[in-house]
């Protein structure tokens, strides 16, 4: 049995939200780390300079355009999660970050964090992809590009 099929069960929610969403945001930013990190290495990246790279392209004003250009796209339950996390209170935000900005990543990684413990694979990846394949090996300067 694999490590990754045990956390799926163990962490199955059967569509329904636990009560804390920033639960979601916190599974959704590993989710994203990792997509972005593959799209990386598969893109020929390598050397020391990939952690920065993949640190930008999951950056929270990253994830702030990635939310807006995929708002028009989601079913109501996908944009009521991300408005639920967007509106969570989240803390500090880091002084390196527009607040607004921050909201609205929080927002997207809880999306990407209930698609992944329900099993919407598909889906996520879609999402993911629409929000970050052509912004692979571009300056971290450079934002999202709507299609």
């Amino acid at each position: 049995m694999n490590r990754i099929s045990i956390l799926d069960r163990q962490f199955q929610l059967n569509g329904s939200l636990p009560e804390d969403i920033r639960s979601l945001a916190f599974i959704g930013d590993a989710v994203c780390h990792l997509f972005v990190r593959q799209l990386l290495v598969g893109a020929g990246g390598h050397g020391k300079g990939l952690p920065q790279t993949a640190a930008g392209h999951a950056s929270a004003s990253r994830q702030a355009k990635a939310a807006d250009i995929l708002l028009p796209l989601l079913t109501e339950v996908e944009a009521d999660i991300l408005r639920r996390g967007r509106n969570a209170k989240c803390g500090a935000v880091p002084r390196n970050c527009d607040p607004v900005d921050y909201r609205k990543a929080t927002g997207f990684e809880a999306l990407m964090g209930w698609l992944y413990i329900n099993g919407k694979r598909e889906r996520l990846e879609e999402l993911l992809t629409k929000s970050y394949s052509d912004d692979v090996g571009a300056p971290t300067g450079r934002p999202l590009q709507e299609k």
